[in-house]
């Protein structure tokens, strides 16, 4: 894995800005730490989380804050399986479903289609119900010591993002084409990504 201050020297490096007579860490840190956040809200599962979640009574259900995608919910807090289902699929089956007495132990859930960060739950969740989330997520903003909690495989993608933030914020000589040309690297990788990679190989559980 890589570190943000080895990220942050590959782009100084890059940048011919040995003494830092141009670019700060701290400020190319901040370009690298907006590249990660880029990242995972372009591919939402590239960070995920596994967490107990607290649900709130009724069907509707969100993930907590920063949560960008829900990818499973392997259990409930009884520790019994919770299973997936189409929402049109499950109604046509159980209409009802929506009114069914509440449960603290959930036993399907299904994806809100117009809000990835949302889903529902069946049946309805009692107050202080729980279940265990597995959903993708955005990092909080690294130290220069801490580690890029993404797979390594993105770590071009992030140079090219660092130093297209590092070429638009230089006051002395702003160079936005320079920008530009490393922003669109950076997003024509993504898209790549996002076009049918393997998200087995991408994915990182940060278990917390």
């Amino acid at each position: 894995m890589t570190t943000a201050q080895q990220m942050v020297d590959r782009v100084r490096k890059t940048l011919i800005d040995a003494d830092k007579d141009t670019w700060s860490d701290p400020s190319l840190l901040e370009g690298l730490n907006a590249g990660i956040a880029q990242a995972c809200g372009t591919l939402l599962d590239i960070y995920v989380v596994t967490q107990i979640q607290a649900l709130v009574a009724g069907v509707r259900q969100s993930l907590p804050t920063g949560g960008l995608v829900l990818i499973d919910i392997p259990r409930n807090g009884a520790g019994t399986v919770v299973e997936q289902v189409d929402q049109v699929e499950f109604g046509r089956t159980r209409p009802d479903w929506p009114s069914e007495t509440a449960s603290a132990a959930p036993r399907y859930w299904m994806q809100d289609r117009r809000n990835p960060a949302r889903f529902m739950v069946s049946p309805p969740a009692t107050s202080g119900a729980t279940a265990e989330l597995v959903f993708g997520s955005t990092p909080a903003a690294l130290a220069l010591g801490e580690t890029i909690p993404l797979s390594t495989a993105f770590d071009t993608s992030l140079w090219a993002y660092t130093l297209g933030v590092a070429y638009a914020q230089n006051t002395v000589r702003q160079d936005l084409a320079k920008s530009a040309q490393f922003m669109g690297m950076a997003s024509s990788i993504w898209d790549t990504w996002k076009k049918g990679a393997d998200t087995t190989v991408r994915v990182v559980d940060a278990r917390r």
